[in-house]
């Protein structure tokens, strides 16, 4: 005996769905990518004030440029690794996006 297994066909609106989702986690990975560029030029705008600022001696300059210098630095790297994961994902969602 044969049983009729019923597949689900791709229709008009879950395609319709499908394309709306997309194109909103492409917005939402867009708005991501301009927050991250907004929270690096924060962070370069603190950096260069604190190393303007003035200090009562030398050896404690010295030390909050290390630490100032250190925490630019470590904030840089990590928004670099998610500006690199938000422009894979604006990539491959846009050409997912616009392929057929």
């Amino acid at each position: 005996m044969n049983f009729l297994v019923a597949m689900p066909r791709e229709t008009d609106t879950s395609l319709f769905t499908s394309r709306v989702s997309q194109g909103l986690f492409l917005m939402v990975c867009l708005i991501g990518l301009v927050l991250n560029i907004r929270v690096f030029l924060q962070n370069y705008r603190n950096f260069s004030d604190r190393r303007k600022q003035e200090y009562e001696d030398e050896a404690t300059r010295a030390e909050a440029m290390k630490s100032n210098r250190h925490d630019f630095m470590f904030s840089t790297f990590i928004n670099l690794v998610i500006l690199v994961i938000f422009v894979f994902l604006i990539v491959k969602f846009t050409i997912s996006f616009l392929s057929f």
